[in-house]
């Protein structure tokens, strides 16, 4: 059997885990923006390669099997993750084009 390895996230994961994250959500696009899944994908991206961000590389590890990524592991502390999810929503809400986006975001926010 074939162990799995855990270590730091890089630069050269981040479209792989941009990949990775947008599929284990159901509404990614109300999640992180976008229009499309492209677009979407292009958003987690930033958020990842972005210093305080929630999904910044410097939190990350990745989880290999294989030599191909399994998996993420977020690790934050909890005096830094409120910080962090401000941060984070702000930088979201830039993605969403237009009021009616931006509005829905916010509500979103507030209900979940």
């Amino acid at each position: 059997m074939e162990a799995m390895s855990i270590r730091d996230a890089q630069k050269k994961d981040i479209s792989e885990m941009a990949e990775n994250l947008y599929e284990t959500e159901s509404f990614p696009q109300e999640i992180w923006g976008g229009e499309n899944r492209q677009q979407t994908i292009k958003n987690i991206k930033k958020l990842i390669d972005t210093k305080n961000s929630r999904y910044s590389l410097e939190f990350t590890k990745v989880v290999e099997f294989k030599d191909k990524l399994a998996g993420l592991i977020i690790m934050i502390s909890s005096n830094k993750i409120r910080y962090l999810n401000l941060k984070t929503d702000f930088k979201i809400l830039e993605f969403n084009k237009g009021i009616l986006n931006k509005f829905k975001f916010l509500i979103n926010l507030v209900k979940f």
